[in-house]
């Protein structure tokens, strides 16, 4: 079971990455800029951040679906707008138009600490991890039920795991690629990811609403 919540939790943080666009952007203009081991420090310090959300996050969960899991469906009620709302930012936000880079940080550890500060910044990722957590109905699971804290930690590792996995991904192809590809061509590649995370986060609002809708519970 424990294999299970790690894994899980790979999925999740790697889902929940792809609607952190501006992460992404932000790991591939240092890469680009600064080399692959200074967008990978960006990345670690994003992934850092996500798995300190991802835990409290997931502690809330474990105490839900402890003492308070027969209230399922008011934690949907209130997770369905939280992930619409996250979705509606992302397609009424600008679209992308400049990887540039304006060389704030020059050391490694400037860049770190800066990425992972402002990333930890960002309340609405955990409200964005609980509202994943019940749309995939963690809330439910008896393994959160019966092994507690353990289970959220683990997912919260596999969170961390499963974003570092992501961003590495962007990190290698800009590290390989960034300086050959021209610019407009990464620009048209990065705003259409970005419609794909506001479009990853309709589909788990619909996923959370479902259980709501009358037959289908």
């Amino acid at each position: 079971m424990g294999v299970f919540y790690l894994i899980f939790g790979v999925i999740l943080g790697t889902v929940f990455s792809v609607t952190t666009i501006a992460a992404t952007v932000w790991c591939i203009q240092i890469t680009i800029y600064k080399g692959f081991w200074a967008g990978s420090i960006a990345g670690f310090g994003v992934a850092l951040s996500q798995f300190g959300w991802a835990l409290i996050a997931a502690a809330v969960v474990v105490y839900i679906s402890s003492y308070a899991w027969e209230f399922d469906w008011l934690y949907r009620i209130l997770a369905v707008p939280t992930l619409l709302s996250m979705a509606w930012s992302i397609f009424g936000s600008k679209k992308i138009e400049s990887i540039s880079y304006r060389g704030e940080f020059s050391k490694n550890s400037e860049i770190f600490y800066n990425t992972f500060i402002n990333a930890i910044r960002m309340p609405m990722r955990f409200s964005g991890y609980i509202s994943l957590f019940i749309s995939v109905s963690l809330q439910l699971s008896p393994g959160f039920k019966n092994e507690g804290f353990i289970s959220g930690l683990l997912i919260a590792v596999g969170v961390f795991i499963g974003s570092m996995f992501w961003w590495l991904f962007f990190i290698i192809l800009a590290a390989l690629f960034g300086k050959r590809v021209p610019e407009p061509v990464t620009l048209k590649s990065l705003n259409k990811l970005k419609f794909l995370s506001g479009m990853v986060l309709l589909a788990l609002a619909l996923i959370c609403a479902i259980p709501l809708i009358p037959g289908f519970s």
